[in-house]
């Protein structure tokens, strides 16, 4: 168990996850496992309010204390759910760190840019000397493009792009096992945002963090992910590698949703959309969550909720319409890869 434990940066086994309100459970994630390997980028795509920055939220347990979770978040073989709060608090930002979609909102503006950077490294290295620290913190900021020159300025005094590099600086200070980026470029315009991806490219390169890239923008993922997830309704619906995504989608609402991408080719102007709203997490029956709006519904689908299939290509799918194709039903605890 130790062995295999250790090809993965984290292993997320049947997670569930439900926020409680007055009206009862939303349930926000259902039965999700995957697994996303060392130095590996798993993107993690869907519409809004169907699970994805839930998932992320979860692995570094920022989750509002009433919410219910339960299954496996694995990390160095041991179950993170379990930990206690200072338990946790020792290992987010050493081994597990998040960019936030909004950098500002992150950023304390009353603190200096290398307050930021000592406050995380003096928590996990408090007997590091103070120039040592700040030499770490140089390299990191080097390495997103921003001059050390800054250190002693404040996050106001920085553009929308440079606050995010040093979001990105900030988490990448103490080389972490898994970097979760939620929607690293939302807030950030399409020349920034393309500065910023370049960024995260070029990281990539350098450094051995593994990161969970969460976004509902389908180019983003196209250019950085190794493999991705696709979410709908709190449930991750396909995975497969980038490659089989984009060209061989297999779920109605992969395929729908690749269809919905804007086409910049003047010979066809024509954009497809999903008809319908995506599920109440707050009132589903037990069926297919896609089901009302898959052009390919049949009345099993509206009986039962699909099980989890692996595919001859190695990927997996949530769906009915491959019961007969598939190879066997995916098993989170099965030792081993599942897609190349």
């Amino acid at each position: 168990m130790k062995n295999d434990a250790n090809r993965y940066a984290v292993n997320i086994k049947r997670l569930r996850i439900h926020y409680q309100t007055r009206n009862g459970p939303v349930k926000a994630g259902e039965d999700i496992s995957f697994k996303v390997r060392p130095r590996e980028v798993f993107g993690l795509v869907g519409e809004s309010g169907c699970g994805k920055s839930t998932i992320g939220q979860a692995i570094l347990r920022i989750l509002p204390d009433s919410t219910r979770v339960e299954g496996q978040i694995l990390l160095d073989d041991e179950d993170i759910l379990k930990y206690k709060r200072e338990e946790m608090r020792k290992i987010r930002g050493e081994k597990v760190s998040m960019i936030f979609q909004d950098p500002m909102t992150s950023l304390n503006p009353i603190m200096k840019v290398k307050d930021h950077f000592m406050e995380t490294i003096n928590t996990h290295k408090p007997k590091i000397k103070k120039e040592k620290a700040i030499d770490m913190i140089k390299k990191a900021l080097d390495a997103v493009g921003i001059e050390s020159d800054r250190l002693n300025e404040y996050p106001f005094q920085f553009s929308g792009g440079m606050r995010q590099r040093t979001m990105i600086a900030l988490a990448l200070i103490m080389d972490p096992t898994i970097i979760v980026a939620d929607e690293p470029t939302t807030s950030l315009d399409v020349i920034v945002q393309a500065q910023i991806l370049e960024v995260l490219e070029n990281l990539k390169q350098s450094f051995n963090s593994s990161m969970l890239l969460i976004t509902h923008d389908m180019g983003v993922v196209a250019d950085m992910a190794d493999r991705i997830g696709v979410m709908y309704g709190g449930q991750l619906v396909e995975e497969n590698i980038k490659d089989k995504i984009y060209k061989e989608p297999k779920h109605p609402y992969t395929k729908a949703l690749l269809g919905s991408i804007p086409n910049t080719d003047i010979k066809d102007m024509h954009l497809s959309f999903i008809p319908g709203a995506p599920p109440d997490l707050l009132n589903h029956p037990e069926r297919c969550r896609f089901a009302p709006r898959c052009p390919k519904a049949m009345e099993k689908c509206w009986e039962e909720t699909p099980h989890d299939f692996v595919m001859q290509d190695g990927g997996r799918v949530r769906c009915w319409l491959f019961e007969k194709e598939s190879e066997k039903k995916y098993d989170p605890d099965e030792v081993g890869e599942l897609v190349g």
